[in-house]
């Protein structure tokens, strides 16, 4: 039985759904008002946006511009360098490149500097109840401690809250035991010896200059 609306009686009208989601939000924004927004944000909040979903990675990837890139004797930066230089979008942004020369060094014993400098001690670096694994040398656990003395100090008096001190939070209970960070830390020297061997650090840098790949450093 179908029951006719009363004469003059008008029904709901129907609203339009609301995007479940900040992001969503985003997203379904004309181009011009998404990106006034984007232009706002720094490129390490446009790398997140871009990691957040293949529909946001669109959006944001015409946005995210590098205006400096680094090469340095490690691999992997070697292929970001790489990439930055065959991407079409990124490397017309490019105006500055920075050769990176720190290196990863493999005893900090042999490091006059250290000593003073630091304030290591092979016989007082780790009390009786803070061990080192066995195959971790005293400098590598030194210098870990210290960092991560440093890292608890900076808060200072700050709230806990802040950003930047959330993330340091993070970090500190992300931490790997000494010896499987000494283990990756090996494994980076190696690789920043091979690097240093092959000289492809030097090799990515000449190419990306001979073949302008970056028109407007």
């Amino acid at each position: 039985m179908v029951f006719a609306s009363p004469k003059g009686s008008t029904s709901p009208r129907s609203t339009p759904a609301e995007p479940a989601t900040v992001m969503e939000f985003l997203a379904e924004l004309p181009s011009e008002l998404s990106g006034a927004i984007f232009a706002h944000l720094p490129n390490s909040d446009l790398k997140k946006l871009r990691l957040a979903s293949r529909r946001f990675s669109k959006i944001v990837t015409p946005h995210h511009a590098f205006k400096r890139v680094s090469i340095s004797a490690s691999e992997h930066n070697i292929q970001v360098f790489r990439n930055i230089a065959n991407h079409e979008t990124f490397r017309h942004d490019v105006r500055e490149i920075v050769w990176d020369d720190a290196r990863f060094t493999v005893s900090l014993e042999e490091e006059s500097g250290y000593h003073g400098g630091y304030g290591y001690d092979a016989e007082d670096s780790y009390s009786e109840d803070t061990p080192v694994p066995d195959g971790v040398p005293l400098w590598f656990a030194s210098g870990c401690r210290e960092n991560v003395d440093y890292l608890r100090k900076w808060r200072g008096r700050d709230f806990e809250t802040l950003p930047q001190h959330v993330e340091t939070a993070q970090q500190l209970a992300a931490q790997l035991p000494l010896d499987v960070a000494y283990d990756y830390y090996q494994e980076l020297v190696w690789q920043q010896e091979e690097v240093l061997t092959t000289t492809a650090n030097n090799t990515a840098f000449e190419w990306a200059l001979t073949e302008k790949w970056f028109p407007n450093l």
